[in-house]
């Protein structure tokens, strides 16, 4: 197909000890920037592993 094509991808890891207990299969990650997705991605495993925070819904 020819043209631009916004493609999509869901990333999950197992669930933690807060969200286990209401869905247990897992967690979804979620990379919002270009810089976080090259960081995750490509970075050494200390720093990539920075991402994994809780982040609240508001």
């Amino acid at each position: 197909m020819d043209g631009d094509h916004r493609t999509f991808a869901f990333l999950t890891c197992l669930a933690d000890d807060v969200v286990g207990p209401l869905y247990p299969k897992a967690i979804s990650v979620l990379l919002i920037s270009v810089e976080e997705v090259a960081t995750r991605l490509e970075a050494p495993a200390d720093e990539a592993l920075k991402f994994q925070r809780l982040r609240r819904m508001t």
